[in-house]
């Protein structure tokens, strides 16, 4: 989408729905950038596997708890699990104590 906003770059700014819009879209998409980085997909697959929520139904189609908001969900919670220093998620005969700290706080 960034390709046809960096062609039509004056005409977005000149209009206010379209100027809102993109800084809308953007703000979202950085939100999922940086959610994609501190967040560890393999980790929250086995956590979701662990809960019973990883079938197709839950996990693909799901509006609520779809990858998508899951992965926002997670790292959201992943940054206040560090700050309040609350317990790490913890998986079933799956990661090591190291692993699962880093995959519950901030894991780049």
């Amino acid at each position: 989408m960034f390709l046809p906003l960096a062609v039509t770059i004056e005409y977005v700014l000149n209009k206010t729905i379209l100027k809102t819009a993109a800084i809308i879209l953007a703000s979202f998409g950085f939100l999922l950038a940086l959610s994609s980085i501190i967040y560890n997909w393999q980790f929250r697959m086995k956590y979701a596997k662990q809960r019973g929520l990883l079938g197709d139904e839950v996990f693909i189609w799901s509006l609520g708890n779809g990858q998508t908001i899951d992965m926002l969900k997670g790292a959201f919670g992943n940054v206040i699990r560090l700050i309040t220093h609350a317990p790490e998620i913890v998986i079933k005969d799956s990661y090591s104590p190291a692993n699962e700290y880093a995959s519950s706080t901030i894991n780049v």
